[in-house]
């Protein structure tokens, strides 16, 4: 199952007070989802000084998953849904939209998913077979996109059930 604090999941609650429209920029959007106090976006963490456990709500975290949703084409910049963004709303489509967005996006960066399943083969197949790790494939394809961003998609697709994941890191191919 996956947890409330996986961008999975965040991406799917800012998609949701997205879908109200009531935002007029993507700072209105951010205000909006910390309005709401939400516990995809909260953290505990230990203060030395009260020796408490304090909860509070990671701005980055927000901010971070807003921007994904506009990397991903789901977001305008004005902080409403774009068409694909509408559809993603929709729990029966959301992880077929995510991950046609998330191949697009990828796509952009010259890697394709001939290309991945390409290098998985060779990865696996050689004389010293090296697991397709995000990072392994990530070296070997070298894209225009940091490692962090790579890794962020391929987790992203086995969320979406479109990549075999063993291990949670470990990538075997997509599924068809």
């Amino acid at each position: 199952m996956i947890g409330e604090h996986a961008l999975y999941r965040k991406i799917q609650v800012v998609l949701d007070i997205a879908k109200k429209g009531k935002t007029s920029s993507i700072q209105d959007l951010s205000d909006k989802v910390f309005s709401n106090n939400l516990i995809n976006f909260i953290y505990k963490h230990f203060d030395k000084d009260t020796e408490e456990e304090v909860s509070r709500q990671s701005i980055p975290s927000i901010k971070k998953t807003i921007s994904v949703c506009i990397d991903l084409g789901l977001i305008h910049e004005n902080g409403h849904l774009t068409t694909s963004g509408i559809k993603a709303v929709n729990p029966n489509y959301f992880n077929d939209v995510l991950s046609k967005q998330i191949i697009k996006f990828l796509e952009e960066y010259d890697v394709t998913v001939n290309k991945i399943e390409k290098q998985v083969k060779i990865m696996l197949h050689s004389s010293h077979p090296i697991l397709p790790t995000a990072k392994a494939l990530w070296e070997s394809l070298t894209p225009d996109i940091s490692l962090n961003t790579f890794s962020i998609m391929f987790t992203l697709l086995a969320h979406c059930e479109r990549l075999v994941a063993f291990r949670k890191k470990i990538y075997l191919g997509f599924q068809k």
